[in-house]
């Protein structure tokens, strides 16, 4: 998950404490115990049913069938428990539903064989009298033409499923992301996050075709930006790393100050630009593509330290968040 947010939205929107909180909203997938527990229960409840439908009902009331008996009403139990906590699930509302009706269906056969349901749907097995159960009522309940067993097998194995696609769902958290720039750095923030985009406006100048007044224009504002950066510096609080990139610019720029030349721009002694729009003609466009047009000029070097430098200055509490610089 990202939030993606506007560079100049944020600058907008400091409150007088140089904080600016929005509400996000939060796509996460959710493991879902309860489900995992359900499809574990439901699973072990199929093999429980299978293990009745190979008692002979004829042998009556024999301690295997009464430890059968047992062992399918504590794990249908689980499975009510677990199957209690998920919410949302069509398919499993339904087959459980399902499940209610058949045990319904047969309420008085199980009642007979000491078996009742509770107020939260669980089964009770009163073994008392179970000795003196007949192989009728056994057979009313597990006998080869009832479908008691069949259909509860039936249900388990749909529940199970049903269990399995809710183990992982997605939810939605709405949530708070507070952003906050220094007060000292709010101006340095602002001409910053400019320069960027002046930066980014030169890259995506098709020079095939540009007017030689269009890149004045564009020039003329780079270097206002820059010149605004260097200077709101001096006043920032800034850390090594900030003050890390604001070099990093500086020698940039050093490093190409005689290719800046013929489009009409000077480095200055104390490191700020000069900019003489008569020195911008046709002729030394393709001057200007090499500076600021390609993924690899001079420009795209100053963008990525003015993206490096914004980032740094605005503090997130989020680590989610991304910044569109320039929309």
């Amino acid at each position: 998950m990202s939030i993606t947010i506007n560079a100049s939205a944020i600058l907008n929107n400091l409150t007088a404490n140089n904080s600016y909180a929005f509400s996000s909203t939060k796509r996460i997938v959710k493991y879902n115990s309860d489900a995992d527990e359900t499809r574990q229960s439901a699973s072990s409840l199929k093999h429980k049913l299978r293990s009745l439908k190979d008692i002979d009902t004829s042998d009556g009331p024999t301690a295997r069938t009464q430890n059968k008996i047992k062992s399918f009403v504590n794990t249908y139990n689980d499975l009510m428990s677990s199957a209690s906590g998920i919410t949302g699930s069509k398919k499993l509302t339904k087959y459980m539903d399902k499940m209610d009706s058949l045990f319904s269906e047969y309420e008085d056969s199980l009642k007979s064989l000491g078996i009742t349901r509770t107020s939260t749907n669980k089964l009770k097995f009163d073994t008392t009298n179970f000795s003196d159960v007949t192989s009728t009522k056994l057979d009313a309940v597990f006998g080869e033409d009832e479908h008691f067993v069949s259909d509860s097998i039936k249900y388990a194995k749909a529940i199970s499923s049903a269990a399995q696609q809710a183990l992982n769902t997605p939810e939605n958290v709405l949530g708070t992301t507070t952003i906050s720039v220094s007060a000292d750095n709010t101006a340095l923030a602002q001409s910053d996050q400019l320069l960027a985009a002046a930066t980014k406006n030169l890259y995506l100048t098709d020079y095939a075709s540009v007017q030689a007044q269009t890149l004045v224009t564009y020039l003329k504002n780079y270097t206002e930006q820059y010149n605004n950066t260097l200077q709101n510096h001096t006043s920032a609080d800034l850390n090594s790393t900030e003050n890390g990139y604001l070099n990093a610019m500086k020698n940039a720029t050093q490093n190409v100050k005689n290719q800046l030349l013929p489009v009409g721009i000077t480095v200055t002694d104390d490191g700020t630009l000069s900019f003489d729009e008569t020195a911008v003609s046709s002729d030394n466009i393709e001057n200007v593509k090499n500076l600021f047009g390609s993924s690899s000029s001079y420009g795209t070097i100053i963008k990525g330290y003015a993206e490096k430098l914004f980032s740094s200055l605005v503090q997130a509490d989020s680590s989610d968040l991304n910044i569109d610089y320039y929309a």
